[in-house]
């Protein structure tokens, strides 16, 4: 299973992450890159990545914030406490 898989069916799914998202008012999205899309090639060149998965927050008016490729739980809500 690749990782991007792994996240989707633990840590992403994980009840405490999704409510820790609402929380915030974070809106996900996913990219499907299973095809290669350019406009999806060009936004992970835009954060220095070449390849997927890739977690990045948005905030307005600060810089996107990188997550690694298997964030934790912690990871994570270490990542919210600072919006």
């Amino acid at each position: 299973m690749c990782d991007c898989q792994y996240n989707k069916k633990t840590v992403l799914a994980d009840p405490a992450v999704l409510a820790a998202l609402d929380s915030k008012g974070v809106v996900t999205l996913r990219a499907d890159w299973t095809r290669r899309d350019e406009t999806i090639t060009r936004a992970l060149n835009a954060l220095g990545r070449n390849g997927v998965p890739v977690y990045a927050l948005y905030v307005t008016g600060r810089p996107v914030q990188l997550l690694s490729e298997l964030p934790s739980r912690a990871e994570i809500e270490d990542a919210l406490s600072r919006l």
